[in-house]
């Protein structure tokens, strides 16, 4: 479902953007592997070519609201959230399915899925961390500097979670009383070149707020490391 207000005729015109998507799998395969008996493979599964074939619910909303400032300026704040849900046949949501953090329009201070769950760290940087729930939101001002070169300030906080505990990665489960203290900060400043039918973006991000530290030192205030902590992001169009 998407619903937008936008009116391209009055440049002056605040307006939201919705978009919500619910999705599932395998469900009816589940229930005619049931019905007619078929059989199961160890793990309990049935499967098509000898693979188990995923059974999920996934759902998803995007919201944004564009605060038109001037002509020449906009705030647009966003939240994005999102649950998935594997079902019986494979107790895993398919990884590209699975939600991640990170990258060129989501959480810019970490490059794409290497943010979370939770306060789950690696020895190193991995590129595949991914979960069953999405928290995130955003806050981005825009502005011209000199004819098609514009300017942005943003913020991004947010962080993903694993539905339940899961001892290959301690802390990753999404708990009430935990993941407040689990939501990643960063902020950065962007430039974009306006070629009217398409954008070129250049942003450049830096954690304020790391849940990969111990509690009581996640705010990075004292001890941000321009050169090294600094995540440069290309990409064409806008984030959101």
């Amino acid at each position: 479902f998407v619903y937008n207000n936008q009116d391209i005729n009055k440049k002056s015109h605040n307006f939201i953007f919705f978009k919500g998507d619910l999705e599932s799998s395998g469900n009816i395969l589940r229930a005619y592997g049931n019905l007619t008996n078929q059989a199961k493979n160890s793990d309990g599964s049935y499967e098509i070519l000898n693979l188990p074939y995923s059974q999920y619910l996934r759902a998803d909303i995007d919201f944004r609201y564009y605060r038109i400032i001037s002509p020449l300026s906009k705030l647009v704040i966003r939240t994005m959230d999102g649950f998935g849900y594997a079902l019986t046949n494979l107790n895993a949501l398919p990884f590209e399915k699975a939600f991640f953090a990170g990258g060129s329009n989501d959480i810019r201070a970490w490059s794409a899925r290497t943010l979370g769950p939770g306060d789950y760290t690696t020895s190193g940087q991995t590129f595949d961390q991914v979960g069953d729930i999405l928290i995130e939101g955003n806050m981005e001002y825009r502005f011209n500097i000199f004819k098609m070169l514009n300017g942005a300030a943003f913020i991004d906080a947010g962080n993903i979670w694993l539905r339940k505990p899961d001892q290959n990665r301690p802390g990753g489960d999404f708990d009430i009383n935990t993941f407040p203290g689990q939501i990643a900060i960063g902020a950065g400043l962007g430039l974009r070149v306006d070629f009217s039918f398409f954008i070129i973006r250049l942003d450049a991000a830096i954690p304020i707020k790391d849940p990969s530290y111990p509690i009581g030192d996640r705010w990075r205030f004292n001890n941000l490391d321009f050169k090294k902590k600094t995540n440069l992001n290309f990409g064409i169009g806008y984030p959101f």
